[in-house]
């Protein structure tokens, strides 16, 4: 050809050149005469990159796929806490196995929160947050004289071990006509630590002087009330006891 050219360093050739006088080049034949040559760039071959982009789509679906399937759990959920009682109900007809498995656990856990929000009344720590918290009778009928009936009547009182004294106080109210008498007091007696007692003898001729009256009542209530000696509580004034006096 009549002109060639080295490709490694551009110089001219001489026609028949083995190597380039300039930079020692091997001469290959040119396919053309263009100056400067042409260099071919090699076909490029797949990487490693370009072979796991061919599969990065794949990928992305299965991220789509898992962010669709939590959205759909989060509405799901959403739902139960909002209404829980309606859909459950209608979860339970349709879903088999492990779901229905799942919603009798989410329905127990709810009624449990339900209890623990409406807490069932303790009626021992109410009772305990009280001095005097039980008061009771020997009986609910007694009279003047023996040969009627009874005529002695026991209060007992159950108290606080922290109560150190108890006192009480009562009166006669005239069944016929509401006559009262005038209220009369004293101290119980401590029988244990948490037990307070006081026994009245209304006996006219055997009794113990603990309980007067005026002469001419007839049948009446016997109304009392215990309380603590510094005036900080006191019980309801009890009505249920009947007394029937003596004429004097």
């Amino acid at each position: 050809m009549a002109n060639n050219f080295c490709e490694q360093c551009g110089a001219q050739l001489a026609p028949d050149a083995h190597f380039c006088e300039a930079c020692g080049h091997a001469v290959v034949s040119q396919p053309h005469d263009s100056y400067p040559p042409q260099i071919q760039q090699p076909i490029s071959q797949p990487t490693p990159q370009t072979s796991s982009q061919s599969t990065q789509p794949s990928r992305k679906g299965k991220y789509i796929l898992i962010g669709a399937a939590a959205i759909i759990v989060f509405v799901v959920l959403f739902i139960l806490i909002l209404k829980p009682g309606q859909w459950i109900n209608r979860l339970k007809e349709t879903a088999p196995g492990i779901i229905t498995s799942l919603l009798s656990q989410l329905e127990s856990t709810t009624a449990t929160q339900d209890k623990k929000q409406s807490p069932a009344v303790d009626s021992a720590s109410s009772t305990s947050s009280e001095p005097i918290f039980h008061v009771g009778t020997d009986r609910d009928v007694f009279y003047c004289v023996s040969s009627d009936g009874p005529t002695t009547l026991t209060i007992k009182a159950n108290t606080d071990p922290s109560v150190p004294v108890l006192a009480f106080r009562w009166r006669l109210n005239t069944k016929k006509d509401g006559q009262v008498t005038d209220w009369e007091g004293d101290y119980l007696e401590k029988d244990s630590s948490t037990q307070f007692s006081y026994t009245l003898n209304a006996d006219v001729w055997g009794g113990t002087n603990n309980f007067n009256y005026p002469p001419l009542l007839g049948e009446s209530w016997f109304e009392f009330q215990i309380f603590l000696p510094d005036g900080s509580y006191q019980t309801k004034i009890y009505k249920e006891v009947t007394y029937f006096p003596c004429a004097q």
